[in-house]
This record gives C-alpha cells, sequence and structure tokens, in this order.
C-alpha cells in the first residue's frame, strides 16, 4: 500500500494544515514516518519538501512565519523569497531527501520552431534529481500577478490545485494500492458580482482557475479513490477575501483548524486506523 499526503496551496492559509498535523502527531506520534509521498503544491509544496527534508514543525513554522514579516512589510519578491528558502534549505538536492516528494509546477519548455508552450510538471526526486529544493519551493510559490517566474517555472496550482490528483498518476495504473489523506487549507466562498464578469475581470481570473482546478481534482480523487480518500477540509468565512496577513486573522485560521479537527477527529482517527495504518 503507498500512502500519500496531499497538502493543497493556500498562502499563509497553510498555518491550517500545520495545526492539523501537530494534531495528528500527538495522537499518532510515528504519523510522518508512515508516509510514503509528500505532495504539495504551491504553500502547501513548501510544507511537503520541509516534511521531506524532515523538518521539524516548529522549524516549519518559523520559516512560514518569516515570510508572513517579509509580505507585511512589502519586501516579499521572488528573489527574497529564494534567499529566505536557501537559507532554509541550504544546498540540498531532491536526490538527497530520503522521502519521496512530488511537488507541482508549470514550466515554459522549448519547442520546435522556438515556439513556447506552458506545461505542468511533478515534479520527483525521479525525474528532477539534481535541482535544488530551494529552487523548486522558489517554483512552486510563484504565484502569477504576484511573483515573476523562477528558472521558467509558475506555482502549480494553475496546473492541479489540488495535489491528491497526482497520486493517481504517480500510481503509474495500480490506484487500488493507493491511499490519500488531504489536509486542506480551508475552502473560501468567493463574492463575484455578475456584472464583472462583462467589465474588469482580470483580477479575478486567476483565483477563478485556482478554484476550479482544485474542485476538480478533488471531485475526481474522491471519485476514483472512494474510501481510500480523506479529505480535511474547513469551510472559511463567506465573503469578500479577507486579509489573512493579519494578526487576527491568523489567530482565526488556528482557531478554525481547531475546531475542524475537533468535529473531524472521531472519523479521522478511524480512517486512518482502517485504511492508513492497517
Amino acid at each position: 500500500m503507498m500512502r500519500f499526503l496531499s497538502l493543497p496551496g493556500g498562502g499563509i492559509k497553510s498555518i491550517i494544515q500545520i495545526v492539523f498535523l501537530k494534531k495528528i502527531l500527538a495522537i499518532y506520534k510515528e504519523f510522518l514516518n508512515t508516509v510514503d509521498t509528500f505532495l504539495g503544491t504551491s504553500s502547501g509544496g513548501i510544507l511537503a519538501l520541509s516534511l521531506a527534508a524532515e523538518k521539524d514543525l516548529f522549524a516549519i513554522e518559523r520559516f512560514f512565519s518569516s515570510l508572513v514579516e517579509e509580505l507585511k512589510k512589502g519586501t516579499l519578491s521572488i528573489d527574497r523569497f529564494h534567499e529566505i528558502a536557501k537559507s532554509y534549505f541550504g544546498d540540498a538536492k531532491l536526490n538527497d531527501l530520503r522521502k519521496e516528494v512530488a511537488v507541482i509546477v508549470v514550466s515554459l519548455s522549448k519547442k520546435c520552431n522556438g515556439a513556447f508552450r506552458w506545461e505542468g510538471e511533478i515534479v520527483t526526486r525521479e525525474n528532477y534529481p539534481t535541482s535544488k529544493i530551494a529552487d523548486i519551493a522558489t517554483a512552486t510559490i510563484a504565484v502569477p500577478g504576484f511573483f515573476a517566474p523562477w528558472q521558467g517555472m509558475i506555482d502549480g496550482g494553475i496546473y492541479i490545485a489540488d495535489p491528491s490528483l497526482a497520486a493517481l498518476y504517480l500510481s503509474k495504473g495500480y490506484i487500488e494500492n493507493i491511499v490519500v489523506l488531504k489536509l486542506g487549507t480551508g475552502e473560501l466562498y468567493r463574492s463575484v458580482s455578475p456584472e464583472r464578469f462583462t467589465s474588469s475581470w482580470y483580477d479575478f481570473i486567476i483565483p477563478m482557475i485556482f478554484d476550479l482546478t482544485y474542485s476538480l481534482s478533488h471531485k475526481i480523487s474522491d471519485t476514483v479513490l472512494g474510501k481510500r480518500f480523506f479529505a480535511m477540509q474547513p469551510i472559511l468565512k463567506k465573503g469578500p477575501q479577507p486579509n489573512f496577513f493579519e494578526y487576527e486573522q491568523i489567530k482565526y485560521l488556528e482557531m478554525l483548524a481547531y475546531e475542524c479537527f475537533a468535529e473531524k477527529k472521531s472519523s479521522l482517527c478511524s480512517w486512518l486506523e482502517e485504511f492508513w495504518l492497517s
């Protein structure tokens, strides 16, 4: 049986995933050692790389906190992010990892006659063995409209927002032999006026793409895997996109994660013991 831990993106909302992991480890201390492959996109990709690099949750929290501080100051360019990531991961390469990891990016690949096109990539130790972890972390966080591409790659959420779908690809056709636990970053209901579809729609087209690919990836994983797929996914407050970098909102995300875990603890533990730990 292959066990995949799926970590979708969500920026600072990855705080929710860290809380989930803390609560799971409080019950199953060896849980991370049972994971065969860490899957991640965007901020979830950073978390997946961190776990595969065997960083502890306190170090991961400090890393995310440093990013929040840079964002609040308005100093987090893609180059600055890479500096922080290199300080955190060092010069380690993917083939230095002892754990399997798969991170979603979108790359610009040169084609015939000098033409270029975007292509989705599932980055693993097998196909990117000598790539530096800091570079892959930087690429998967390069959200269009916020950051420049990194080494010809951008945030993979446009391709596979919910990396659970990558588990089906990595199973190489043996989907009956895999189980997937998804720790989501919360589902946000966005308020969009119908009039905006005929006027200034550009500023919300990227969030729309992320939302739709996320929903499709989740539905496919749930349909194909059935009971061998379990998702922890809290519902965020309705209304406009909140400023999650405010202290009050960070505390709100933590509270939401604790409430969601308390609500789903029993069903999660039952699922883990039946499908993951058995």
